[in-house]
């Protein structure tokens, strides 16, 4: 049986991937951003070596994403054809005969001063502004910060406490679990953070469920949304 791409996805890979909330949501955006668009409905064993070859270098010359990016797309899908070979839907994957030059590492990070951050911050409409503020003071994951309610602030003890993350899915608040076993934990809660927090809930109030961010609707500030904003 010569399945197509999206119909083994569909039939096979999709039913037993056993992987978080977040990387499942990671997958789907990978699939339906460049793979399937490419590859979608082209029966597997019609792949082709230089198939693939001219899929990565039309991704480069875009210019729309990192190596990395690249490297993680071209990496499910060879995972996707592995699985295929397992299950005796293909015999070769036509990744076996090709090798590619691992994505380079990113530059050093700087951090930014305290002066370029508030020039970021300024620079985001006065309701969204929060979100700089609490990723500059905690280095809290995007979905830990978009996920974090005003009762895990203590502002007495001055502690955050991070248990819960916001859920990729729109059909739900808050994922079923942290990224890892070891992200759930209690950081310091500076008190210009504090100030920031006070005054942004004076201002706008809390969201759903006592989120401290909402969208201008007033309702859940869903990941790829508040990703979106932060890129412009």
């Amino acid at each position: 049986m010569n399945l197509t791409v999206t119909q083994f996805i569909n039939k096979v890979w999709l039913p037993t991937l056993k992987v978080t909330e977040g990387t499942a949501q990671d997958y789907e955006y990978s699939l339906n951003g460049s793979i399937l668009p490419k590859f979608g409905n082209k029966p597997m064993r019609d792949i082709k070596p230089h198939d693939i070859e001219s899929w990565v270098v039309e991704l480069t010359s875009s210019g729309k994403l990192s190596d990395r990016t690249i490297e993680k797309r071209r990496n499910l899908l060879a995972q996707i054809l592995k699985k295929a070979v397992q299950n005796e839907y293909l015999d070769k994957s036509p990744f076996s005969k090709l090798t590619f030059t691992k994505a380079k590492k990113v530059n050093k990070v700087i951090p930014l001063t305290h002066g370029q951050v508030t020039a970021l911050a300024n620079s985001l409409t006065p309701r969204f502004r929060i979100m700089v503020w609490i990723g500059y003071y905690t280095g809290m994951r995007p979905s830990e910060a978009l996920g974090l309610t005003f009762d895990r602030l203590d502002f007495d003890k001055g502690t955050i406490t991070i248990d819960r993350q916001l859920s990729r899915s729109r059909n739900k608040v808050f994922a079923d679990k942290l990224k890892t076993s070891s992200s759930k934990r209690v950081i310091a809660f500076a008190p210009q953070l504090q100030a920031h927090i006070k005054d942004h809930v004076a201002k706008f109030g809390l969201g759903p469920h006592g989120l401290l961010m909402q969208n201008r609707s007033g309702n859940v500030w869903r990941y790829r949304d508040a990703r979106d904003m932060f890129s412009k």
